[in-house]
């Protein structure tokens, strides 16, 4: 299916336009418990940080599946989705975005091939990755390429402070108190440094609620924990939010106590649950459970995670 090329704002009216509900549409009122003539329009209520747009490039119809290879021209840069937000957002003010990456399709309905693009910031310079080949490419091979799904960054209209690591971790020597040393994730610093709002400050890739680190997670928490002094860390909780503070990177006793007694739970119920099986063999007594209470509990019992499943909802 072809047919003349259109913008990715056209795409983007079409989808968000209000439409008319009426005839075999009618909406159901439950004031008036009756079938209505009414209009649907949707709007976004709070802009993400990344914006991810998926072109519809299949048509299924009864008995057959088609591509769409229609031109799709969409922008590299400034692309304003103000007016597709509901009023009340809050970040009124930044509501453009910028192309980080496309992914194409090569090929019909009945197969074909991905290539992908992507930007690298510091060198400011696309690359196609295909495959195992990566090579550069021109922003007019990124525009004149088939996107299928469209990844945007969100983009401030103010200059983004950016933090360094080398200037907020102690410097390499220096000795400094203990109580003076906390840990704050990698990865959040790398949310600040590229977005608009990088959200609060959670390490929940290796830290548990009480400021340890999770059991499993040390080599996680290696990688990912930074040592900064504590007034930094309350100068940025001040700022964004976020926690616990974490002190160590030692493993938390409590988290590791716990999972203890849950192994020791699990093993418990298995070994009952097949003892019960064994000896109640061959006799007509049938209880009834749940079927997804079920399903929780044989996922509790051969996880390693702290995870519980739900109460019995017996029949």
């Amino acid at each position: 299916v072809t047919g003349p090329s259109t913008t990715l704002e056209d795409c983007m009216r079409a989808f968000f336009d209000t439409s008319d509900l009426s005839g075999d549409n009618r909406y159901f009122c439950e004031h008036c418990k009756s079938f209505q003539n009414s209009k649907k329009e949707m709007s976004i209520l709070k802009l993400p940080e990344v914006l991810c747009v998926h072109l519809k490039r299949f048509r299924y119809d009864a008995f057959f599946t088609t591509k769409i290879s229609r031109f799709i021209e969409f922008p590299l840069s400034d692309l304003d989705m103000s007016a597709f937000k509901k009023s009340n957002d809050k970040d009124s003010s930044e509501c453009s975005y910028e192309l980080m990456s496309v992914v194409t399709h090569f090929g019909g309905a009945g197969g074909g091939h991905y290539v992908a693009y992507a930007k690298n910031n510091q060198l400011n310079t696309w690359y196609e990755f295909n495959d195992s080949h990566v090579t550069s490419v021109s922003t007019d091979t990124v525009q004149n390429s088939e996107g299928y799904l469209l990844f945007y960054k969100r983009i401030s209209p103010h200059p983004r402070e950016q933090i360094n690591i080398v200037d907020i971790i102690p410097p390499p020597g220096t000795t400094i108190p203990s109580d003076d040393v906390c840990y704050i994730s990698r990865h959040w610093l790398l949310l600040k440094n590229s977005c608009c709002n990088p959200g609060p400050i959670i390490p929940y890739q290796y830290a548990c609620q009480h400021g340890g680190i999770l059991p499993g997670k040390e080599e996680a928490a290696k990688l990912l924990a930074v040592p900064i002094r504590k007034e930094v860390w309350d100068d940025l909780v001040r700022k964004y939010g976020g926690g616990p503070l974490v002190r160590s990177l030692d493993t938390c006793e409590l988290c590791q106590n716990y999972l203890s007694d849950l192994k020791e739970r699990r093993k418990k119920e298995k070994e009952d649950i097949n003892q019960i099986q064994t000896s109640n063999k061959g006799k007509p007594e049938t209880y009834l459970l749940s079927t997804i209470w079920l399903k929780q509990w044989q996922n509790f019992i051969h996880c390693d995670s702290l995870g519980l499943y739900g109460k019995e909802s017996s029949m």
